[in-house]
């Protein structure tokens, strides 16, 4: 009984066992998982002038906006993008994400470092939306522009931007 307590001590305070110690009880871990949120290459982190913004509501000092030469359409329900945050005082945030229509769900892939290079995340899984997250009400307005019926809502990155312009602000369903 005590050597095995040793043995299970040993398994768990060793960093390299804990893997083999997982292994064991859970089975070998599968490869990286594929998935078409996750581009071969993300667009040009770009400091463009023809953003095209969009309302998210009255209380928020952020503005919000797409960068047009980042959108794209991913079988026909996940939608990619980068979407550049604003601050009062000037200050940016530019991130790369992806809109899964058919779950609704939010992913970050990437955000962009000052040198205008992006730093990928590695493990950032699908978020749910909600229609009552008044701190990313962002992407939930994004949602309701860019989605429909659980599928994009064109089918050409030009529709969906022609959308976004159009569309005024919508609460999530």
């Amino acid at each position: 009984m005590r050597a095995a307590l040793l043995v299970a001590a040993v398994l768990v305070a060793v960093p390299g066992l804990r893997e083999a110690r997982a292994q064991l009880i859970f089975g070998k871990p599968e490869g990286p998982v594929q998935e078409a949120a996750v581009p071969q290459s993300l667009p040009a982190v770009s400091a463009a002038q023809d953003l095209v913004e969009f309302y998210v509501s009255p209380t928020t000092t952020v503005r919000f906006a797409l960068d047009p030469a980042s959108v794209a359409i991913d079988g026909d329900t996940v939608v990619r993008f980068t979407l550049v945050a604003t601050s009062a005082s000037g200050a940016r945030n530019v991130s790369y994400e992806a809109l899964r229509c058919s779950s609704r769900e939010q992913r970050l892939i990437a955000i962009a470092r000052p040198d205008a290079s992006w730093s990928l995340l590695r493990n950032s899984p699908w978020r749910p939306l909600r229609h009552d997250d008044m701190v990313n009400r962002q992407h939930a307005e994004l949602f309701v522009r860019l989605c429909e019926a659980g599928r994009a809502a064109g089918s050409s990155p030009q529709q969906l931007l022609a959308r976004l312009r159009a569309t005024p602000a919508l609460l999530l369903p």
